[in-house]
C-alpha cells in the first residue's frame, strides 16, 4: 500500500498486535507489541522523490501477515535455537 504522500503517516493510528506464547513453566501467555506508524512506514527515495509504503502486508499464500522487517528493527529479537523459541 503506497501513501498519497509521506506526510499522511501523521495521520495513521499505532498498531497493536497481541500474540500468544507459552512460557518456561507451561503456563499460556500473551503480549502486546505496538508498531507506531514511524515504525511501519517504510519511506525511500525514487528518483529524486520521497515514497512511502506500508511495510505490513497479507499473505497472499495463507491467511497470515507479514510482518518481517518492520517488527525486526522496532524490536530487539531473541533466537533460541535449542528451546525452538523466539524471545527472551
Amino acid at each position: 500500500m503506497t501513501l498519497n504522500k509521506c506526510e499522511d503517516k501523521n495521520n495513521l493510528p499505532n498498531l497493536g498486535f497481541i500474540f500468544k506464547g507459552y512460557s518456561r513453566n507451561g503456563k499460556d501467555e500473551a503480549f502486546e507489541l505496538i508498531l507506531t506508524p514511524d515504525d511501519y512506514v517504510l519511506e525511500f527515495e525514487v528518483n529524486g522523490k520521497n515514497d512511502c509504503v506500508i511495510g505490513i502486508g497479507s499473505d497472499s499464500e495463507d491467511s497470515g501477515w507479514t510482518l518481517g522487517q518492520v517488527f525486526l528493527r522496532a524490536y530487539y529479537t531473541v533466537f533460541d535455537r535449542e528451546s525452538e523459541a523466539i524471545g527472551k
